[in-house]
């Protein structure tokens, strides 16, 4: 039987989702395809329908981490193409009938995503954007992208990604849709990704500033196009100063590090420095503001 697509399913929180997950997989009706699950979490043992495409591993050992686990997912798949994607989200099996019309002719393949259910497999109501502006009308909150749910890639361009990934736990999908748009995609203007906000709060913890620091350092390194990185470090701006406001004790000290981490990078162009220095105080005036 010949195995076109892997469906890479990470697993650690117990929740109800991937029941809803895998039916929406219709694997019966994707002969094509297999479902590979890695539950991270030891003290966990997941226990799903039996089927002879759906393979279980269960962690007895160390955590490995999100990445980590993907990387083992992705060393298990015996597909020429591999999605990978959290127990809580969805993707639409649509995606996979599409691909097979394309022929496999592209190295990855990129449909929007949706935080709305409703939205979920359909096309939204709007004139067609360009695939090269897509990228900016993400970085402008206007559409939802995501280098995992709704992604789609070639086996061996994911494996050489991962095997030279070196950011530790932050920004995995900015960094995957990055190198999407640095190679050979085919974008789909239908939501056949959806990503459940609302069943990740059970796994958000507070983010370790350091280590985000240094992912977000090594993700803005790889970008190549001068407006890309300013669309994005703006981005990555915003949110920040969400985190910041939300629940750290040190906003004011924390937000001045993340000033220095920026203007003293050497892909800044002084316009950039300047700029980003306009808008981190207008940021910060808010956070003294809201502290008052």
């Amino acid at each position: 039987m010949i195995i076109n697509f892997s469906v890479c399913i990470t697993y650690f929180f117990k929740r109800n989702n991937i029941g809803n997950l895998i039916k929406k997989l219709q694997i019966d009706a994707n002969k094509d395809m297999e479902i590979i699950v890695s539950n991270d979490n030891p003290f966990e043992k997941l226990k799903i329908q039996s089927h002879p495409r759906i393979k279980v591993f269960n962690n007895k050992k160390k955590i490995r981490g999100e990445i980590d686990n993907i990387k083992f997912l992705i060393n298990k798949a015996k597909g020429k193409y591999v999605c990978i994607i959290a127990d809580d989200d969805l993707i639409h099996s649509q995606i996979f009938e599409l691909i097979r019309k394309d022929k496999f002719r592209h190295l990855n393949y990129l449909s929007e995503s949706t935080t709305n259910l409703s939205e979920f497999g359909f096309k939204k109501k709007r004139d067609n954007i360009l695939t090269k502006n897509k990228l900016m009308m993400f970085f402008k909150k206007k559409i939802y992208l995501s280098g995992t749910v709704g992604a789609v890639y070639e086996k061996n361009f994911i494996i050489n990604i991962f095997k030279k990934i070196n950011i530790k736990k932050y920004l995995l999908d900015t960094f995957l849709l990055f190198k999407i748009f640095d190679n050979k995609f085919l974008t789909f203007d239908s939501c056949f990704g959806y990503n459940n906000t609302y069943s990740s709060k059970i796994s958000s913890q507070k983010i370790d500033l350091k280590i985000f620091n240094k992912d977000y350092l090594k993700v803005i390194n790889i970008i190549k196009s001068k407006i890309v990185l300013e669309k994005f470090v703006f981005f990555i701006l915003h949110d920040y100063y969400s985190i910041l406001r939300r629940a750290n004790k040190h906003k004011i000290r924390d937000f001045y590090d993340f000033l220095k981490l920026n203007i003293q990078n050497k892909n800044f162009m002084p316009k950039l420095k300047i700029k980003f220095i306009l808008v981190w105080n207008f940021y910060l005036i808010v956070l003294i503001l809201k502290a008052i």
